[in-house]
């Protein structure tokens, strides 16, 4: 469980918000409204999930943020965002 949400690897999700200070480091793309991904890494420590986004590539969200995610119905994904 990472900010209140449940989630697994392998999980469709798509961001609820943009956000700025969510950054792929190596591009700078950041996490925007409907930005699909799929979660690839839970620290269930520090309480943050890795997401492979579609066209931002690879960001790690903080507890907060990924409250602000949404988990989608298989199938769905395809259509959140192209």
């Amino acid at each position: 469980v990472v900010g209140g949400r449940e989630f697994m690897i392998g999980d469709e999700v798509v961001a609820r918000s943009n956000d700025r200070r969510l950054r792929n480091t190596k591009t700078g793309d950041f996490v925007k409204n409907g930005s699909a991904g799929v979660v690839t890494h839970l620290d269930s420590k520090a309480k943050r999930i890795t997401v492979a986004f579609k066209q931002e590539g690879t960001i790690t969200l903080p507890p907060a943020n990924a409250s602000s995610t949404t988990r989608t119905p298989a199938g769905t994904r395809r259509n959140a965002r192209s």
